[in-house]
Order: C-alpha cells, then structure tokens, then sequence
C-alpha cells in the first residue's frame, strides 16, 4: 500500500515530535503493509514564511529517508504538504510556493472544518487553473459535506480527487464523520484512502483495518483502488482509476 497524507516528519507541525516519533510510525506502516509515504506537513496559504517552510520539509524528508535506511526499515518517504487554504491558494500558486505530492501534479487542500462549500470549490478550481490536480483532504471532516454529502458527487464530476481518512471509516472521528465517509465509500465517491497519521500511538499509519473495511463493506476491486492502484498512479504522475459498472 501507499499512504499519501501522512504527519511523519519530525517537529514540523502536530504530527511526529522527534525522530523517535518517525521511527515508530514508520515500522508501523511498514509492518502493516505500506511501502511508500509522502510526508504532508501541515502549510497555511497565509504563512508568510512559506517558502523556508518547504525548505525544511524538503530537508527533513531526505533526513528521515538516510534514518529509514540506516535502521533498514522497508519505506520510502516522499515529500509534500497539506495545505489549508484559509485564503486563496492562486498566489502561491502563481509564485510556485508550494510542495505537490512526490513531485507530481497532485495537490492535497484542506480548509477549516466550518468551510463554505462555495469557499472550497474556488481554492479547488483555483488549483486547476493552476493546471495541478486539487486532491481534497478529508472532506468527510468539514460540516457542509456531512449536512449536503452529495457535494462530493459534483467535485468528483470536475475531476477534483476525494482523500478520505481510514480513521473516518472505522469511527476515529465520531459518528457524524464515519456516517458520513461510508455514505461517499459505499457510493465509490472516493478515489483514495490515506492514513492522515499524526502519531505511533493514537492515529497511526496503519492502514489495513482500512483496507479490511474497505473490501468487506464496499468490494476486494474498490478497496485495492483506494489504498494501491490510485496512490500508485498518482506517485506515477498518471490519471487516476475509478470502479465502472
């Protein structure tokens, strides 16, 4: 598997506080089957030292991949952020201020949980305009998607990718946000599933219960498009798959 929304590197943000921290999500993902992550610090559209913090995950991810090797763990890390766009992202954008995942023309976005819909639709058209692909993180998380689910279908439509959280499926989050990660699951809305990993020990980069869920309430073909064919073609820099039928 391949995990592509993961808060793995080190003292960047909530997400691993030291090498240690690393170390251990990293043997837990690989031990639960994941062979490559792209490390998405959290990055802020209006963070005026943006550029210097991109820097540092660059650094950071080359430091933690020389560790991974050194302590012979099977796992490649890859750079990126997520970026939360509390104003437009078309600035940075337009300045090249900014980290796609791996390197490709994927984007990761996420916004505050009491977002407007509309709110999000510009950031992601914004993104296109861009000629990048928006990949929006977690929507099952913001409030105008768990009231009006059908959204989804129209971001879907545009092109627009939907991450949806493995912790959202199995009830990491509360009711309101599984109910509503298994309404867009169970309707094969989304085109990936990452672990959003913030810690060795609570939110963890463990995706298989994920997976297992995946294939045992939606389908086995679904569930290897989420969290292996779709993360594959996107670290390819490739079209994404989706179910037909």
């Amino acid at each position: 598997m391949l995990d592509l929304h993961c808060h793995i590197l080190p003292g960047l943000d909530d997400g691993a506080q030291s090498d240690l921290d690393t170390m251990r999500m990293a043997r837990i993902a690989a031990d639960s089957g994941t062979r490559g992550i792209v490390c998405t610090p959290h990055c802020s559209t209006d963070d005026p030292f943006l550029p210097d913090r991109l820097r540092r995950i660059l650094n950071a991810t080359d430091r933690a991949n020389e560790l991974l090797a050194r302590e012979e763990i099977p796992l490649r890390l890859f750079s990126g952020m997520e970026l939360l766009c509390v104003t437009s992202p078309f600035p940075l954008l337009r300045q090249g201020e900014f980290l796609t995942l791996a390197g490709t023309r994927y984007l990761l976005i996420e916004f505050p949980f009491d977002i407007r819909s509309a709110a999000i639709a510009d950031a992601a058209a914004a993104v296109e305009e861009a000629e990048l692909v928006p990949v929006i993180a977690h929507p099952e998380r913001y409030f105008c998607v768990q009231w009006t689910p059908e959204l989804v279908r129209g971001w879907a439509d545009r092109g627009w990718l939907i991450q949806l959280n493995r912790g959202s499926l199995t009830g990491g989050f509360g009711g309101e946000v599984r109910d509503c990660a298994v309404w867009i699951a169970r309707r094969q809305l989304a085109d990936l599933v990452a672990s959003d990993a913030h810690s060795p020990d609570i939110r963890t980069p463990d995706l298989s219960e994920g997976y297992l869920w995946a294939a045992q309430n939606c389908s086995e073909e679904y569930a290897e498009l989420l969290f292996r064919i779709n993360p594959r073609l996107m670290l390819a820099d490739q079209p994404i798959a989706r179910v037909t039928g």
